[in-house]
């Protein structure tokens, strides 16, 4: 999978060949502060997000992490576009 995240100022990430990607969510549906985990095959999904970590685990078995402020999540085909206003590695 490629995860971007992307803020008015660009693209502030981009990290391909991940297996896992986890955000946590804040559709009123769901446990408020719940987290989804993205998956290769995973369904098209929009996601409302939080702020806080946005955790990815790549193909190696090594992991990753950025802090994000609230936003939204897009996966399709095999990818997850972030937009939110500021990110912090």
């Amino acid at each position: 999978m490629r995860l971007e995240i992307i803020t008015p100022l660009g693209v502030q990430l981009v990290e391909d060949d991940v297996d896992e990607i986890v955000v946590r969510r804040l559709e009123p549906t769901y446990e408020r502060g719940s987290e989804v985990a993205f998956l290769p095959g995973h369904a098209p999904e929009l996601v409302h997000t939080g702020a806080g970590a946005v955790r990815w685990t790549r193909a190696d078995g090594s992991a990753g992490s950025a802090r994000i402020s609230s936003g939204f999540a897009e996966c399709a085909a095999d990818a997850v576009t972030i937009l939110t206003p500021a990110v912090e590695r």
